[in-house]
């Protein structure tokens, strides 16, 4: 194949930038999610140390894009623990992978991701109480998100499974998603760089998939403002996220197998 930019074939470009559709509305309706779908489908045909940073940047433009939008919903009860929790625990799982079997710490990671979406396929959840989850679980919770961003970089689906387990409203939880998750990427892009695995091809790849993103994203937020009209967002929201951190475990565990 004749080969285009940055070493990339034309085909390659095209498949990107759909998957980059794809992902865009998957986090404009969700919150999150777009790096799981679009570094697990492009990881396969190229190296997850070139789209990763790339992805990064996308998240990042992602939040500041959608912030606006739902900044009202967000949770800081919620918000504020997670944060810091994150950032401390992070580098306690990455070295928990450097000193652990990494395909026996992921098939871990994956298997409990996959129970957790079983859980909530079967309905089941705290009912709602109206005052905020304890100081102790938002704590908790940041922690274990840190941990697994470190082993395998899902710790934002660790957190959205959570909140769906103890009863946060739709709005609440994308919103602060979002805000979370704008937090975790300019911190782990800044431990990229720090580590050498950002070069100038990440922004001209960043530059070239936005457009397909920043669409999807668009798409995903009318959906989601749609069902919200329609029928009220959160048992749709509920079934549709549930569906996707299934898809996604089930997706690590056929990659771990391969």
């Amino acid at each position: 194949m004749i080969e285009t930019w940055f070493g990339m074939t034309l085909p390659l470009l095209v498949l990107s930038a759909l998957v980059m559709l794809g992902a865009g509305v998957v986090r404009g309706y969700t919150g999150f999610g777009s790096s799981a779908v679009a570094v697990g489908t492009l990881a396969i045909v190229m190296s997850p140390a070139r789209i990763v940073p790339v992805m990064y940047l996308m998240e990042i433009a992602a939040s500041v894009t959608l912030i606006p939008a739902i900044r009202q919903h967000i949770d800081w009860h919620w918000l504020r623990p997670l944060a810091i929790a994150n950032l401390i625990a992070t580098p306690v799982g990455v070295w928990i992978l450097s000193r652990f079997d990494a395909a026996a710490l992921r098939l871990m990671v994956a298997l409990s991701l996959l129970a957790l979406s079983l859980v909530l396929l079967s309905g089941w959840s705290r009912a709602p109480t109206g005052r905020p989850a304890g100081a102790p679980l938002r704590w908790a919770t940041g922690g274990l998100s840190g941990i697994m961003s470190g082993i395998a970089a899902i710790g934002g689906l660790s957190v959205a499974a959570i909140f769906l387990l103890t009863g946060v409203a739709a709005s609440q939880l994308r919103a602060t998603m979002v805000a979370l998750l704008l937090i975790m990427d300019v911190w782990a892009f800044a431990l990229s760089y720090a580590g050498g695995i950002v070069h100038w091809h990440t922004l001209a790849l960043f530059v070239l998939m936005a457009p397909a993103m920043m669409t999807g994203i668009r798409l995903g937020h009318r959906l989601f403002k749609r069902d919200a009209a329609r029928h009220g967002s959160d048992g749709k929201f509920r079934r549709r996220v549930s569906w996707l951190l299934l898809a996604i475990a089930a997706a690590g565990l056929v990659r771990m197998a391969l």
